[in-house]
């Protein structure tokens, strides 16, 4: 007989293949689950250290402070082994800083990236990179090296004891198999099976297949009514679980809409309760939570911070001439200029009152607080007709009130606004459409006439 064509040939190649294809399988899987959980071991310590100083750089790079940053990411690195690489770019592309260590295996680098948010507006102000060495993956790697070797010796030798178990285990089976191809359910003098006293599993087998065919062929019928029967409950059930799988996406669909309309009027309900309604500028509400976050960083940074208190000249008479709607078209013409005046989106301009508007002006001297309301004189100087109803209004002017100062820690925001607003009455008083300067705790300060 053909070696090629013997049972426990065929079984032993049908072993050796799984067992190779399971032996490369879960090395793989294993190589793999390792790998992944000494990355996301070591990308938890890293996601940690990036969320640690991120908020430090973020403050450091919107306030320009790229010595802070240097000496920070210099000490960081000396304190991290693993750290081996830093690379800080702002918004534009260019790159502040950057640190590398010298690395053998490169591939053994992951590298954590976090984009910059202004902390006052969270705008994009850069991308902050580190690049961490995973030592304990290489170290893994090569132990999984070694143990695969030591089991491929020994898969190797229990390769040669199973040939030779196969062969003397299986040489009754093919006595089996031989009988099996001669046998005659037709004929009432079969041969019958010659084994040995050692084999008589073999023997019970062929006896048993004799009887499992009578039984085969007894049941196969019983089979093909409860597969019948099986088939038409499966559809039954298919049919059910469709509809109610249409249901369910009926209603899932009807809270998804449902929670976006709630979305969209939760943010229409935010900005409402922010947005003065005539001008569509901020409400003083809103005006004097922005003054206490700015407020509070110009205390901690020791940087000045300007409030100009700016109000409509004789506007009464525009609404006894013109109407109330008039004088409502001229709020809403100025509130539109002195909102475009504005230079940077930390400052703020808010309706304080009828005719009374308040610009907040974040890390600002009184000399540039100065030059905007300036600017502001001259665009509102250079308006020659409002829109309707209000074209018929010219010579509409202004009188400004500005307070400069930084915050100390005894210093409050009422305060600050107080100064700006006795600066508002001694422009009004000196003759209307001029700004008067005043610092906080300043006795003397000279107002200047507008254009």
């Amino acid at each position: 007989m053909n070696l090629f064509s013997t049972i426990w040939f065929r079984i032993l190649i049908v072993v050796t293949l799984f067992v190779a294809v399971l032996f490369l399988f879960t090395g793989s899987h294993f190589r793999g689950e390792l790998k992944k959980i000494l990355q996301d071991s070591e990308r938890v310590r890293h996601d940690v250290i990036m969320d640690t100083i991120l908020p430090v750089v973020q403050i450091n790079v919107a306030f320009d402070l790229n010595d802070e940053n240097r000496a920070y990411f210099a000490d960081l690195a000396e304190k991290n082994g693993d750290i081996a690489t830093i690379m800080l770019i702002d918004s534009q592309g260019k790159v502040l800083y950057k640190y590398s260590r010298d690395i053998l295996d490169e591939n053994s680098i992951f590298f954590v990236e976090r984009t910059l948010r202004d902390p006052q507006n969270k705008k994009n102000i850069g991308l902050l990179s580190l690049g961490f060495l995973n030592f304990a993956l290489r170290q893994a790697e090569l132990e999984q090296s070694s143990f695969e070797a030591r089991f491929l010796s020994i898969v190797a030798i229990m390769f040669i004891v199973l040939v030779f178990a196969l062969i003397y285990i299986f040489a009754p089976l093919q006595r089996l198999v031989k009988w099996v191809e001669s046998y005659d359910p037709k004929s009432l003098h079969s041969e019958q099976l010659q084994l040995s006293k050692g084999d008589t599993e073999v023997s019970k087998i062929g006896w048993a297949i004799t009887h499992m065919l009578e039984r085969i062929s007894k049941h196969t019928s019983e089979l093909d009514l409860l597969n019948h029967d099986l088939d038409e409950k499966v559809k039954e059930r298919t049919h059910e679980l469709y509809k109610s799988n249409m249901k369910l996406q009926t209603e899932i669909n009807s809270r998804v809409r449902t929670e976006k309309a709630l979305m969209y009027a939760n943010k229409k309900l935010i900005e409402l309760s922010r947005t003065d309604g005539l001008t569509k500028i901020a409400n003083r509400h809103y005006f004097q939570e922005h003054l206490h976050r700015v407020w509070d960083i110009c205390k901690r940074k020791s940087i000045p911070i300007s409030i100009v208190i700016c109000d409509l000249d004789h506007f009464k008479n525009i609404n006894d001439t013109y109407g109330h709607l008039v004088g409502d078209q001229v709020i809403v013409e100025v509130a539109k200029m002195l909102s475009d005046a504005l230079k940077r989106s930390t400052d703020m301009v808010a309706r304080y009152g009828g005719e009374e508007f308040v610009m907040v002006l974040f890390d600002t001297t009184s000399n540039d607080a100065l030059n905007l309301v300036k600017e502001v004189q001259h665009k509102l100087h250079s308006i020659t007709q409002f829109q309707e109803p209000a074209d018929k209004v010219v010579g509409v002017t202004l009188s400004y009130g500005v307070c400069t100062h930084v915050p100390q820690k005894s210093d409050t925001v009422d305060e600050c606004l107080s100064c700006a607003d006795e600066a508002l009455y001694i422009a009004k008083n000196s003759g209307r459409n001029r700004f008067h300067v005043k610092h906080l705790y300043d006795t003397d300060s000279a107002f200047t006439p507008t254009i």
